[in-house]
């Protein structure tokens, strides 16, 4: 049998698959120095392990790595349960709907980090952004607006690595 697993090292989750969590864990404790700790376990398979990288997704940091913050931290730490789903569907990008009230700034940027973000599906850079913003934002006034939106959880910015974490609304239609 696989499980699922959630491993915790300070502020970082990695979402993983091993027959054996508590033997994975102590694997990737030799690799560290910080202390690792099995958050929680879920009894699955490759496309449950899957399906919650996509769940996750706003929360990515690296490979299976994810922060330890919001609706992820939430899941953990209730212990909830999922089955595995029969097929993973991503929302198309004609029918995501941004569920975040902002105005002037903030949504010129953020509306950019989304364009960005679906041209490539990976993280958008800080500093990449400001090349495709009007010449009057300076990289300060980004880096800035980027904060202000982390602090209103609309997106994760960490290390200059930015991931919206948009509530998608998808129509059942299709």
């Amino acid at each position: 049998m696989e499980f699922v697993y959630f491993i915790r090292e300070q502020n970082k989750i990695k979402i993983g698959l091993s027959s054996d969590p508590e033997k994975r864990l102590k694997t990737f404790q030799t690799g560290t120095p910080n202390k690792l700790f099995l958050m929680h376990t879920i009894p699955g398979n490759r496309e449950l392990e899957q399906y919650l990288h996509h769940l996750f997704q706003g929360y990515h940091l690296h490979n299976e790595w994810f922060s330890y913050t919001g609706s992820l931290r939430e899941f953990i730490n209730k212990q909830y349960t999922i089955s595995t789903p029969t097929s993973i569907k991503k929302p198309p990008k004609n029918k995501i709907k941004v569920d975040y009230d902002l105005t002037g700034s903030l949504k010129i940027v953020f509306d950019k980090i989304i364009n960005i973000w679906h041209y490539k599906q990976s993280h958008v850079y800080v500093k990449e952004l400001r090349e495709e913003l009007p010449a009057n934002y300076s990289l300060r006034r980004v880096e800035e607006i980027c904060g202000l939106l982390d602090q209103r959880g609309v997106i994760n910015l960490y290390y200059g690595k930015i991931t919206p974490r948009v509530a998608y609304s998808i129509s059942s239609n299709d």
